[in-house]
């Protein structure tokens, strides 16, 4: 914890669009006296030069010279696991700083489950702050979803998600499975049926549909635009998938899902259908607003229940979830919002379902 009183030093590694992001929501906290941005570390030193001393190119660096409190990790996915490694290191041998990682955890569960037992054993997510984020956990059309479903009592039947976007074929990727359905998947298989009484235990894939296509990810054009390139990379643009969730009551309820980086049509939404024929819908980022609607058997159209204001998409998210991970960290008390790491790997079980079938 930070000592004397000063408030907990932050590191942000990687400053693409998420860690700018995540700098500005960091600046007002700052001002605020709640934190203090210690380090901005990235590669490409010329991304950060400009923000004078607190710029680094190296994470061993700017640990040592500027020990920070809290480490945020929010490089590309395909160095998730690299950044996570080089903070266990450090923790071996100097102050070991809370680590909150943008989801997800590695690219794949072979890669991430030698970094957790690590984590673990140097004490992560028990005596020291641990967590993964999952933006549409902050969505105030989540919790509005929530209560409708637990204020009715409504048992709930199926779930149905799309979530698509037209993706530059520059901005480098692990593929769709992972840079997007993660987060939407999650969403529906840990935080809203949990929440509604649906803890769920066990996956199994019934069926999928894949495209792939280089025009998305290509290596060449990774190392022209960024100086480097990954044969990691899976070249995955599109997914439809449909998985069988059993419930710690031994109920099964299907979802389905489609993920695409190739629709000119910008919706991210999860549609929630219970017993008694109402077919609940969250919409995000639609037209810098979240949304819930419901859809009644038998009549046409949906009723709005309630529509809220994001503002710039994600950075009211963010905001919320940097507050959410500074409470944890003051006060060792983890919020549902907040994955933990049971919750990143059973996320990394479920890519890898996707990602392993023909």
């Amino acid at each position: 914890m930070a000592e004397n009183g000063n408030p907990p030093g932050v590191m942000i590694v990687g400053y693409g669009d998420m860690g700018k992001i995540h700098y500005k929501n960091l600046l007002p906290l700052q001002e605020e006296g709640k934190v203090k941005i210690s380090s901005v570390v990235d590669r490409d030193y010329s991304k950060v030069e400009g923000l004078g001393p607190i710029g680094y190119e190296s994470v061993q660096q700017a640990l040592e010279e500027t020990k920070p409190d809290i480490a945020l990790v929010v490089v590309n996915t395909d160095t998730h696991a690299e950044v996570i490694g080089e903070l266990i290191e450090y923790a071996g041998k100097e102050k070991s700083p809370a680590i909150y990682c943008e989801t997800p955890f590695a690219e794949s569960l072979s890669e991430a489950l030698p970094l957790a037992e690590k984590l673990t054993a140097l004490g992560y997510g028990s005596e020291i702050p641990l967590g993964f984020a999952y933006l549409i956990r902050y969505s105030p059309a989540t919790d509005a979803l929530i209560s409708y479903i637990n204020d009715k009592n409504l048992p709930v039947e199926s779930v149905d998600i799309a979530w698509r976007k037209l993706r530059k074929p520059a901005r480098p990727s692990a593929g769709v499975h992972i840079d997007e359905t993660t987060h939407s998947a999650d969403t529906a298989l840990q935080y809203i049926l949990p929440m509604t009484g649906n803890r769920v235990k066990g996956v199994a894939l019934e069926k999928i549909r894949q495209v792939y296509t280089d025009s998305i990810i290509d290596k060449e054009k990774q190392t022209e635009l960024y100086g480097k390139g990954s044969e990691k990379m899976v070249p995955m643009a599109e997914v439809e998938y449909t998985l069988k969730c059993l419930t710690e009551g031994g109920k099964l309820i299907p979802l389905h899902g489609f993920s695409s980086y190739m629709n000119p049509d910008f919706v991210r939404r999860i549609s929630v259908s219970c017993e008694n024929g109402e077919t609940l819908t969250t919409y995000y980022d639609k037209a810098g607003k979240d949304e819930l609607t419901v859809r009644r058997e038998g009549k046409a159209g949906e009723e709005m229940l309630g529509s809220w204001n994001m503002s710039t998409p994600g950075k009211n998210r963010v905001r919320m979830e940097l507050e959410d991970f500074l409470d944890y960290y003051k006060t060792g008390k983890r919020s549902p919002r907040i994955a933990g790491l049971d919750s990143a790997l059973f996320d990394l079980q479920v890519t890898g379902l996707l990602e392993s079938s023909p």
